[in-house]
């Protein structure tokens, strides 16, 4: 796989340009990057679906500058965790700053065992796809202008949106 800066710069160049964009990412730092980089380039809204907020991830600066970017844009993140969160992660500390546009649920024991993925989805253009939540590779896909991959954003959103109604505030 390309550094994680040539992954960074095509990434970049890809959202920025909004031209199609696929990958499969394997790890950690990859995942941070799609992540970081969709919350830099999203217009309007974020949805993540996420077994925990690593700290790895989601309490570097990178995703901190990432996500007030988002915010002052007027932008909005929605995070669906599996997990407990403590009140100093970031993410919360931001959602209670900013309840509009930066809300977490945690989704309950028993909602979990009707899947077994996370995701991410940048507005309706693209989304990030784990298979299996217990490792961080994932199918990347942005900018497609076929009725697949639209269906299929519009399918995880309606995913999303259905583990969150059923799932209980944090912030």
């Amino acid at each position: 796989m390309d550094s994680l800066n040539d992954y960074t710069a095509r990434l970049t160049e890809a959202l920025g340009r909004k031209s199609s964009y696929a990958s499969y990412n394997k790890d950690m730092y990859h995942a941070a990057v799609v992540v970081c980089t969709s919350l830099e380039y999203a217009e309007k809204h974020v949805r993540l679906l996420s077994n925990k907020l690593d700290p790895t991830l989601y309490s570097s600066l990178r995703f901190r500058n990432a996500l007030d970017g988002l915010i002052a844009r007027g932008g909005r993140l929605d995070v669906l965790v599996e997990t407990d969160v403590p009140a100093t992660h970031p993410v919360i500390m931001r959602s209670r700053g900013q309840p509009r546009q930066v809300k977490v649920w945690r989704v309950p024991d028993k909602l979990q065992q009707e899947y077994d993925y996370n995701f991410m989805v940048l507005d309706r253009s693209g989304y990030r796809f784990e298979a299996d939540r217990s490792e961080p590779k994932a199918l990347v896909t942005f900018n497609y202008d076929t009725e697949a991959h639209s269906d299929l954003v519009a399918r995880l959103i309606e995913v999303f949106e259905y583990l969150r109604s059923g799932s209980q505030p944090l912030s």
